[in-house]
């Protein structure tokens, strides 16, 4: 995988096209590129959106042509690679304000995937990401013990909309783990959660986002009370119905 946002040109054309030796100072001696190094199988371009229009050229060459020149090198090379690309941009966007090549989007845009953000994503889908990353960074940092996220602050983590997607959950829980021992109560989490919470009432109101979740969880599940109660974490349905019926939330 190359992350194309983290490199400049110069250091991008290198990883992917290699050089020849006396391309640059320290080049002793010729080292292949990504592309060619992969040649038959696939190379996965990070955040495709932010290259630059010298690179979007070079790209388009290898898509186009089947060819890699590698810096400082006078003949073409050819290469037989599959290259898949995300970006979180909107490209049609950019090739219309002109900061993106149309004839090379069309050539990566041989099928399309749009994956939902994880706001997008259900109560359940949230709930199994934070207990991969519950997993992930306790191994991480080796941590003796599993933290224990109270029904309080695992609602509020199920609420926040995490603009920054599935980066900012991991850092979310990361830092869980730095500054909590073993249980996680509604204090710990950081504050941009506390203050997206209080936008809920003057003071903070549990009813309200309990009552909101199950909302959300039923609308999910289509009215399927079992999978609402499973994925809220409720001992039984009698404890969803008594919820419903509290709220006056509809079956």
């Amino acid at each position: 995988m190359v992350n194309c946002s983290a490199l400049s040109d110069t250091l991008l054309e290198s990883r992917l096209f290699g050089y020849v030796k006396g391309a640059y100072t320290d080049a002793k001696e010729d080292k292949k590129g990504i592309l060619e190094e992969a040649n038959g199988g696939t190379v996965f371009l990070d955040e495709i959106g932010d290259i630059s229009p010298y690179m979007q050229q070079s790209l388009l060459r290898v898509l186009q042509n089947g060819e890699i020149l590698a810096v400082g090198a006078t003949k073409s090379r050819k290469v037989d690679v599959r290259i898949i690309a995300a970006t979180h941009k909107n490209l049609e966007q950019l090739c219309e304000a002109g900061n993106f090549r149309w004839d090379l989007y069309y050539r990566l845009s041989v099928v399309e995937l749009t994956l939902p953000t994880l706001q997008e994503r259900g109560v359940k889908e949230k709930q199994a990401l934070i207990d991969f990353f519950m997993g992930k960074i306790r191994r991480q940092l080796k941590k003796s013990k599993r933290l224990k996220i109270s029904k309080e602050a695992l609602m509020l983590l199920l609420e926040y909309p995490f603009r920054g997607n599935i980066r900012e959950l991991e850092n979310v829980i990361t830092s869980l783990y730095v500054f909590c021992d073993e249980d996680v109560q509604v204090s710990n989490l950081p504050q941009k959660l506390l203050q997206k919470s209080s936008k809920l009432s003057a003071s903070f109101q549990w009813d309200e986002v309990e009552k909101d979740l199950i909302v959300r969880a039923l609308d999910f599940y289509q009215g399927n009370q079992a999978k609402t109660c499973k994925a809220i974490g409720y001992g039984s349905i009698n404890t969803l119905k008594k919820k419903m019926r509290a709220y006056g939330v509809d079956g």
